[in-house]
């Protein structure tokens, strides 16, 4: 739909384009996070992202960095937000690329494919220096916990 909106249309106009986004999609992600942020602190859970955090510290240091650790990582039932969020970062680039290089959609799309393939190889096998594994988010979790836990 988003393609097909802007398919007459030289340009991207920005502002309009973030403004109707952010109000779309940004304002309920950012407003359901701060719904689900006590009630998640609350629960007396262990695990991602129900740390428990007590109604004291809500307000503290350590409960605006659970809020801002919530609102960039997202509760697992609002990753949709984000993945559209990311989306919409790369729409209007990719919308010039193909504006700019009518000639080259094809290597376009199978440069894209490629992609898909080759980054989570690079970075699943250590070659940019660094891996993501399951132990490496488990540890990341853990670290979390434990900087954002008050007693």
């Amino acid at each position: 739909m988003l393609a097909y909106s802007y398919r007459d249309l030289a340009t991207v106009q920005l502002a309009h384009y973030w403004k109707r986004r952010l109000m779309a999609v940004g304002l309920p992600y950012l407003v359901w996070s701060l719904i689900y942020f006590p009630i998640a602190s609350m629960k007396n859970s262990a695990t991602f992202p129900y740390f428990h955090l007590p109604m004291s510290a809500i307000f503290s240091a350590a409960g605006a960095h659970r809020l801002l650790v919530v609102v960039c990582t997202g509760y697992y039932h609002l990753y949709f937000l984000l993945v559209l969020l990311e989306f919409y970062v790369f729409f209007p680039y990719v919308f010039y690329l193909i504006r700019r290089f009518p000639k080259w959609h094809l290597p376009l799309i199978l440069g894209s494919a490629l992609w898909q393939f080759v980054y989570p190889y690079v970075v699943r096998h250590g070659l940019l220096g660094f891996t993501i594994t399951s132990k490496s988010r488990r540890d990341w979790s853990s670290r979390t916990r434990s900087t954002c836990s008050v007693a």
